[in-house]
């Protein structure tokens, strides 16, 4: 929400190497500052150049939340247009600040990098969608890059809204 009444804003150079896993952002990217719960409080698309972008504060004289609130961390995502993913794991470092809202604050980031998800894991045994498995099986699959543990889940539907084992 604008004009809330507060503001930070939030610097980021071209010297800060904004990335996905390495590879640099595209022109049209999108860089957006969140709150801990998720709520969008500024974004910007990058310009393959310095830019700025500002920050919403939280509007005391409104009940809903509609910006950061006072030391509140602020949490980045990375959007790639060629990609059409968003990417929620992001590291940044700063040169100017510390990450938490305060009005007029200024923030110059010295990095920033976003994680891609690992790929995911391939069923070998038994083949994805088997029906009628024995009670005890052994499973196998293919390992996903970057990963160092799983979550298995069983269920009795395809939705997965009856979980058998979890």
């Amino acid at each position: 929400t604008a004009n809330t009444g507060n503001n930070a804003t939030v610097a980021i150079p071209l010297s800060a190497s904004p990335n996905i896993s390495g590879l640099p952002l595209n022109l049209g990217d999108e860089i957006g500052v969140f709150t801990p719960a998720g709520l969008c409080v500024g974004a910007s698309s990058w310009p393959e150049t310095n830019v700025v972008l500002t920050v919403w504060g939280d509007d005391q004289q409104t009940a809903e939340a509609d910006g950061a609130s006072v030391d509140e961390s602020l949490r980045f995502r990375v959007w790639s247009k060629a990609r059409n993913a968003e990417y929620s794991v992001v590291e940044v470092a700063y040169s100017q600040g510390d990450g938490m809202y305060a009005p007029d604050a200024f923030f110059v980031l010295f990095a920033i990098t976003a994680t891609a998800p690992p790929s995911a894991p391939v069923l070998l045994v038994p083949s994805d969608q088997t029906t009628d498995v024995p009670t005890r099986v052994g499973l196998s699959w293919t390992e996903g890059g970057g990963t160092d543990r799983y979550h298995l889940q069983v269920a009795s539907n395809l939705e997965f809204s009856q979980l058998v084992f979890d």
